[in-house]
């Protein structure tokens, strides 16, 4: 019943209605992170990359109303029970789970928020807090109804689309967990990989945008900071806000904290 509920675009965009982003954002993150209010999810410091053919209209589904969610899902025919928790339109019951890693308490109270907007808009929603290793496992093998997960970063934007929304990487990875998959997107990311130009690349991520927009696989709620803290006690040369030439964040999925390393030299 799940499935056939998020496979809805029309039940997609009432989820997306009743997320309260500036809540979760200044709440939750302590102002840190950034609202995203597109539907093409595109972050704000690739701004140079934006297609405004993807936004306005296509937007729509972006703002906090819960009462625009309860009418799209009331005119798709998901019926409240006596228990005020709705059900698919051929009846069945909806009731599902959102995954946040045990321990990560700024998304462990966003995913709570997330909760508080989609349980007035009718949905049986609780939120699940397995180990971080388990929460991996399950966006893999797919063992999961919803999940607030964040994408791979780059120096374009599109790694951060590419790995998560290409059938290449559908339920392969940690970051690829909706196992979307578009014949047609997939083509416009294989031409990319092939472009010469930044100029055909620009053209290709116009369409990326618009496709996602329109097909709203995935709901973007917020776009995180760059979480970091240094000291210049013993090293100089650290990456700083005035000079963000690399991502500096000492993890795994990081590279460029390697490149970050070889910058620093020590205090004379």
């Amino acid at each position: 019943a799940d499935a056939k509920a998020f496979n809805d675009l029309n039940f997609r965009h009432a989820f997306s209605l009743a997320m309260d982003r500036t809540s979760m954002v200044d709440i939750a993150g302590f102002g840190y992170p950034v609202v995203n209010l597109h539907a093409s999810g595109l972050p704000p410091r690739f701004e140079a990359w934006r297609n405004k053919d993807a936004e306005g209209p296509k937007d729509e589904w972006m703002s906090y109303d819960v009462d625009k969610a309860n009418k799209i899902l009331d005119d798709a025919g998901y019926k409240k029970g006596a228990d005020g928790f709705r059900t698919t339109p051929d009846g069945q019951p909806i009731a599902f789970t959102i995954i946040i890693p045990n321990g990560w308490t700024d998304w462990i109270d966003m995913a709570q928020i997330a909760t508080e907007g989609l349980r007035a808009a009718g949905l049986n929603v609780s939120v699940g807090t397995p180990e971080y290793e388990q929460w991996q496992k399950q966006l893999v093998d797919g063992s999961f109804d919803v999940a607030l997960q964040s994408r791979p970063d780059g120096s374009t934007p599109f790694r951060g689309y590419y790995q998560t929304m290409s059938s290449t990487f559908a339920g392969r990875v940690p970051t690829a967990p909706s196992r979307y998959s578009n014949p047609k997107l997939d083509a416009v990311f294989k031409a990319f990989r092939q472009a010469k130009t930044d100029d055909e690349r620009k053209k290709l991520f116009n369409e990326v945008q618009v496709i996602v927009a329109d097909d709203f696989p995935m709901v973007p709620v917020f776009n995180g900071p760059t979480w970091y803290q240094y000291s210049t006690k013993r090293f100089t040369g650290w990456v700083t806000k005035d000079e963000p030439v690399m991502n500096p964040e000492n993890h795994d999925n990081n590279r460029m904290r390697l490149m970050h390393l070889l910058r620093l030299k020590p205090v004379q």
